[in-house]
């Protein structure tokens, strides 16, 4: 039978009962308003933790505590709150003793009580609505919820063993098996949670609890939703969770994306913490997380944990939690069954379903994420390289032109220079002056950009303009040095003035002009015996073009600069009109930043 004061159970009548301790007591519907606690060393307290001083007490009214009354005891409703077992932005969790009941069990009360904002005491009352529509074995239990004097609690079964952040610093083998074992048994309560419509949106360990046996239990249901109510639970913008555990979507705080994909990611990023001894993200502040989570991919966790836990991370483990923790939400596990199956199948040796990622899928996901970003990147670096080849095809043709414009210019101007160096050299033999010859040679070397000047005979030794009679045509030739055999027989046999552009490994470029001289019958000094006509000396002037291909330099970097200008104007005149267009440059595919 029951105890009509706790309805616990009462063998037979006039036997106490197991919980109360009360024999044949009347119902508390029968008693006046308000209970009495009486404690173990006789003290009798009222039900808000008063001292009874009003007399006799009335046995209807009495509920026994197994407790002392300490100085820390918080009497709320019918709960003795005895010391907190952990606090969170939204309140603090006590170890209580339920009087009514007779059990020791977790009260979780509302930070700030009666002055609470709307929406803390709106999701204080969400969560205690939606863990009471779930009956799961792994999943914390709900038994009651209330508010006395303007402060609302929470009441739930109390887990004597900590949380899962325990299992954390898995340094072996077994310890990563009985972690793995953890969290499929999450992973199956969360896809029981998802059946009903309902996603946690705050899965962490410290939010995986364990019981006196190590069996785990999903807790903390405050920032959970429902499906059908999640436009309305969340402020729009404004992410909620805890930031190293949360999925790109949650940080964004875009509400339209969140779902059951959102707690397979977190599951994920515990299973990244029990492999690598840390988050997958860190930072100085919460704001730089939230930052690493929407735009870097997770790091590889193998390194991390051989340097914190020194071990090797599994391949196959690595592999169910790349996928678990995908930027988008569409490569995830389907469900948090088929991650729960995979995590099963590793602790009984079998092999998983998914292998983890190669480098080409690294990269083929990240251009995949961020496909617009390349896209444009691909158009900017054509438009530049078309820029560019414009330009420096006109540079080539601008060179070439300028180039040959030096040329003859130059080539003009040596022909002139020689010319006039021959009639007056002419003059000079005509006239029978020699001696003026020969100093006219060194003087005109002088000219700005000669760099060789000599008269030699057609066997290739020096002229110097001697009473000697030349060696005729035909003997053997010294062919003077850097100069072609080809052009010294064009200047000596076929009388042509050539015109030439030398240049020698390790020397300047240089423009050579080879001038024939003729014999005249009036000329005083050569001797009468050497027929009119023929060619009694070439003479050999060398210019430096050194001085042209500092210029051709010179305008070479103008056009490059020129075309460097352009390049950037065009870029930017690129990325005003997509910004005027309202374009996104750096929106990837997955909606992620």
């Amino acid at each position: 039978m029951r105890c009509p004061r706790c309805g616990g159970n009462r063998p037979d009548p006039g036997v106490p009962c197991s919980v109360c301790g009360a024999v044949d007591p009347s119902p508390l519907s029968d008693a006046p308003p308000g209970f009495l606690v009486r404690y173990p060393d006789g003290h009798v307290r009222t039900d808000s933790g008063q001292p009874w001083t009003a007399g006799e007490v009335d046995p209807r009214r009495v509920l026994e505590a197994p407790h002392l009354w300490s100085a820390v005891t918080r009497p709320l409703w019918d709960y003795d709150l005895l010391d907190p077992v952990g606090r969170g932005s939204a309140g603090v969790v006590y170890r209580a003793w339920a009087l009514r009941l007779g059990r020791v069990c977790a009260v979780k009360t509302l930070g700030g009580g009666s002055i609470a904002s709307a929406t803390e005491l709106r999701r204080f009352q969400n969560e205690a609505v939606l863990a009471a529509r779930l009956d799961h074995p792994a999943i914390v239990r709900v038994f009651d919820a209330g508010e006395d004097r303007g402060q609302p609690y929470l009441v739930m079964e109390f887990l004597e063993r900590g949380s899962f952040a325990s299992l954390l610093q898995a340094r072996t083998e077994a310890d990563l098996r009985r972690g793995v074992e953890v969290l499929a048994v999450v992973a199956r309560a969360i896809h029981h949670a998802h059946l009903h419509g309902i996603v946690h949106r705050d899965l962490k360990p410290d939010n995986i609890l364990l019981d006196r046996e190590g069996r785990p239990h999903v807790g903390d249901f405050g920032l959970a939703v429902s499906v059908d109510q999640q436009r309305t639970q969340s402020i729009q913008g404004q992410p909620v969770g805890t930031p190293w555990y949360m999925s790109p979507e949650q940080a964004r705080g875009d509400r339209s994306e969140v779902g059951p994909p959102t707690d397979i990611y977190s599951l994920g990023a515990t299973l990244y913490h029990l492999l690598a001894g840390q988050p997958p993200f860190s930072g100085p502040n919460a704001l730089a997380v939230l930052m690493d989570v929407i735009r870097k991919p997770p790091p590889d966790p193998e390194p991390l944990g051989i340097r914190n836990l020194g071990r090797p991370v599994p391949r196959d483990l690595k592999a169910i939690c790349q996928r678990a923790m995908e930027k988008n939400p569409a490569r995830r596990y389907q469900s948090a069954l088929a991650l729960a199956e995979d995590l099963e199948r590793w602790v009984g040796g079998r092999p998983v379903s998914v292998r983890p990622w190669s480098l080409r899928e690294r990269w083929g996901r990240h251009l995949d994420r961020y496909r617009e970003t390349w896209t444009w990147a691909a158009v900017l670096l054509t438009a530049v390289l078309v820029t560019v080849s414009l330009f420096g095809s006109m540079l080539v043709i601008s060179t070439q032109r300028h180039r040959e414009e030096l040329l003859r210019f130059g080539r003009t101007a040596m022909l002139d220079q020689t010319e006039a160096l021959e009639q007056a050299l002419q003059i000079a033999m005509l006239q029978g002056q020699p001696a003026m010859a020969r100093e006219l040679i060194p003087r005109t070397g002088h000219v700005s950009g000669v760099s060789r000047l000599e008269v030699l005979r057609p066997d290739g030794s020096p002229a110097g303009f001697l009473e000697d009679p030349p060696r005729a045509v035909g003997t053997r030739e010294s062919i003077p040095e850097g100069i072609s055999p080809e052009d010294w027989q064009r200047a000596v046999h076929l009388r042509q003035v050539v015109v030439t552009r030398s240049h020698e490994p390790g020397q300047d470029a240089r423009m050579v002009v080879l001038r024939p001289i003729f014999n005249r019958s009036t000329c005083r000094t050569c001797h009468q015996e050497v027929p009119e006509g023929q060619v009694i000396a070439v003479m050999l002037a060398e210019k430096s073009l050194q001085g042209e291909d500092r210029r051709l330099e010179a305008t070479r970097k103008a056009f490059w600069t020129l075309g460097l200008l352009l390049s950037a104007t065009a870029l930017s005149v690129i990325f005003t009109v997509a910004r005027l267009l309202g374009l996104g440059l750096g929106r990837p595919r997955d909606g992620t930043r």
